[in-house]
């Protein structure tokens, strides 16, 4: 079979499509005692650690999983035979290079290639085999050489999709060449819809357009394929540019604008990715990005050990007698899954409770809708669940950001969310033990992110989420935030409560509404109509920025970006009652505005403002949170949560203290001097009178908080 022809029908049609569209051609590779049972398992045996993967990988509709292991003392015939119990995939990278057998096969099938397609050069090329499992398959990935797959036992399915935007973006491509994963691209069930399906069977190849993406289906059979790549020297330049783009990206925090393969630009790419595509940098985010995790048993058939000292996974259960039906057993252990759009993160999750009025998904739709795609901002919502029995643990909404050099996983927040914490699924952890393998899980996940993290940073979080532990609070890491929350209970009988503040304060509120309502229009409302809340909050914004001028202060809050999602926030809740909207009115005039959110029984005072000196004898600050409280108070909220800061204002109504609590931790050495600068902090805050006295002598001026 050897030294005859490999491909057993080519007509003129595949030559003209040869690259531009994906075409199935008929071989006799299937043929070859090269791909015997006898011959493979003699080649796995003698195969080189370096140049094979073996992959642990989710069944076909089952959740993504996708891990890197090693075979262990099994002979070949074990391999294979563990492999084709299920959930298993074995790739012997660079086969050609290996044995001269292959490359001679290998040499014949391009010769015949450049004899039937005009122009085509290919003087680089190589193989590999994959053996795997009935159940397994190769998610959504795409590829930088040029590249075809030929069947040798077997069945698949292969979804092959546009090598255009969306499917593929040259960001895409620059992280598969820096950080040699593939399998880490951005999917969406909809792009089936735009691919073409193809099934495989024995004797049958596929070539498709280069870097197009594709994704792959065992059907129900141990399979056993060949892959065939090829680089010339416009893909050869086009890599170099992949991957010095890609240094330029996540190395230095340059987005580079252009990709030419020639020119002054060009040469100066190929010449620094030279200098470092071998440093010391890239192998860490390499190496990072592919631990080995697992052996094969060599006591058991079928299932696999963990490196790390947990125990063996059951790949498949003898006593079912049928392949792809699979048990999971294992000590803690958390599958961290990424998503980067916040409605296909919801969908996933699939739980609308919240742990605080910030993580309702109307708060965190808005904000991701206003500020996903922003310079430096990516979202990045981690969705953890149980590893052995899928149940969800929690969902982390998260971003990634670039900051002086540094990536930056931190909670979606950039100064608007007051308190951040995960949304709590039905397996959270309870204690310290499972809390500590969740955060180890998750810290392991985000340094294999194609572009890496250097520094983890989750500030401002409750200790308690709605009666039961932040799982984030309970890590030995945790120390107290510099900042604190502030709540009244006022029961269920609100002129009680009232009476319980001071009594100069319950005078002063008396007197303010007096003063107020000399004017016979004026008068305080809660707005539930879309364009009437959305026109207060247009006042809203001119009063606090006219505030913010007049105090000297950088106000941040009217700018493009955070106006949009106050916008999106009060437009899409006010009339569910999740933004809550509430004036002080007389005549035309608006003189004071709030703008809350609620949860159940639980409300939290976002924005406020007022009209400035004119109306300042009667209070209209503290006046329109008085108001409003007993409005909410009347429709069941009786938790009211003024948020962070400690303003006076916020004494006078007898609030009490919410601990807060940060966390920090590095992902790689460049951030580790930003956790330890954190960690220092924290600590610092531990002795306040301390903190007050170097304050002091620092020469720092009071917090306005003092006032």
């Amino acid at each position: 079979m050897i030294n005859d022809r490999v491909f057993t029908s080519w007509d003129d049609t595949h030559s003209l499509l040869w690259e531009q569209q994906p075409i199935k051609l008929a071989h006799g590779l299937h043929k070859s005692p090269l791909f015997s049972t006898e011959r493979l398992a003699e080649l796995i045996e003698r195969y080189p650690r370096e140049h094979y993967s073996l992959v642990q990988t989710g069944a076909t509709e089952s959740r993504r999983l996708w891990r890197e292991g090693e075979i262990g003392n099994l002979s070949g015939r074990q391999v294979m035979d563990a492999i084709s119990r299920g959930g298993l995939w074995l790739n012997l990278r660079n086969v050609s290079g290996v044995d001269n057998a292959y490359r001679t096969m290998l040499d014949g099938m391009f010769e015949e290639i450049a004899v039937n397609v005009p122009g085509f050069e290919a003087p680089k090329h190589q193989a590999g085999i994959l053996i795997s499992s009935p159940d397994a398959q190769v998610y959504y990935h795409a590829d930088l050489p040029g590249q075809g797959l030929i069947q040798i036992a077997g069945r698949k399915r292969v979804h092959v999709y546009p090598n255009t935007p969306p499917f593929i973006e040259p960001k895409h491509l620059e992280d598969i060449a820096l950080f040699d994963v593939e399998v880490d691209m951005p999917y969406a069930d909809w792009y089936d819809g735009h691919a073409k399906v193809f099934d495989l069977e024995p004797g049958q190849m596929l070539s498709w357009p280069l870097n197009a993406p594709h994704r792959v289906e065992n059907l129900g059979s141990v399979n056993i394929s060949m892959t065939v790549s090829y680089v010339n020297d416009e893909i050869r330049r086009a890599q170099i540019v992949n991957l010095a783009n890609g240094l330029l990206r996540h190395r230095f925090g340059y987005q580079p604008k252009s990709r030419s393969t020639h020119g002054p630009s060009y040469f100066a790419k190929a010449v620094m990715q030279k200098l470092m595509r071998d440093s010391g940098w890239v192998k860490r985010e390499r190496k990072a990005r592919r631990p080995t995790e697992f052996r094969l048993d060599t006591a058991q058939l079928g299932r696999i050990v963990d490196l790390d000292g947990r125990s063996a996974m059951t790949v498949l259960t003898a006593a079912t007698g049928k392949l792809g039906a699979r048990e999971i057993s294992r000590a803690t252990g958390f599958h961290i899954e990424f998503a980067h759009d916040w409605k296909q993160a919801v969908m996933r999750w699939n739980d609308d409770r919240s742990s605080t009025p910030f993580q309702h998904p109307k708060w965190l739709e808005a904000w991701y809708g206003a500020f996903a795609g922003t310079d430096h901002v990516e979202p990045l919502i981690a969705i953890i669940s149980d590893a052995a029995t899928g149940e969800p643990v929690a969902l982390l909404p998260l971003i990634r950001r670039l900051q002086k050099g540094i990536r930056i996983v931190e909670f979606a927040d950039l100064d608007l969310t007051d308190y951040n914490a995960p949304v709590l699924g039905a397996a959270t952890p309870r204690d310290a033990k499972a809390a500590r393998a969740m955060w180890r899980d998750l810290k392991a996940a985000l340094r294999r992110l194609p572009g890496g993290a250097d520094l983890i940073r989750l500030r401002k979080m409750p200790v308690d989420l709605e009666g039961r532990p932040n799982p984030l609070a309970l890590l030995d890491g945790a120390g107290p935030c510099s900042l604190n929350g502030n709540v009244v209970t006022t029961g269920d009988d609100f002129d009680a409560w009232r009476f319980t503040l001071e009594r100069t304060v319950r005078k002063e509120l008396e007197r303010s509404w007096r003063v107020f309502t000399r004017n016979p229009a004026a008068t305080f409302k809660m707005i539930t109509d879309k364009s009437e809340a959305l026109r207060i909050l247009s006042t809203m914004e001119v009063q606090q920025g006219t505030r913010m001028q007049h105090l000297g202060l950088n106000f941040v809050l009217n700018d493009e970006t955070c106006a949009a999602f106050y916008r999106n926030l009060v437009g899409d809740g006010v009339e569910g009652g999740y933004a809550v909207v509430s004036a002080l009115t007389a005549d035309n005039e608006v003189v004071a505005t709030l703008l809350g959110i609620r949860s159940g029984s639980r409300y939290v005072m976002v924005r406020i403002s007022n009209a400035g000196e004119k109306w300042s004898k009667c209070s209209p600050g503290r006046l329109i949170i008085e108001r409003t409280m007993a409005a909410l108070h009347k429709d069941g909220v009786r938790a009211f949560d003024f948020s962070i800061g400690n303003y006076a204002y916020k004494r006078r109504f007898s609030v009490a203290h919410i601990p807060l609590v940060d966390i920090t931790a590095s992902l790689s050495w460049r951030g580790l001097p930003y956790a330890l600068r954190d960690r220092a902090a924290r600590e610092f805050r531990r002795y306040p009178r301390l903190a007050a006295y170097v304050k002091r002598a620092l020469g720092k001026p009071p917090s306005r908080e003092d006032s």
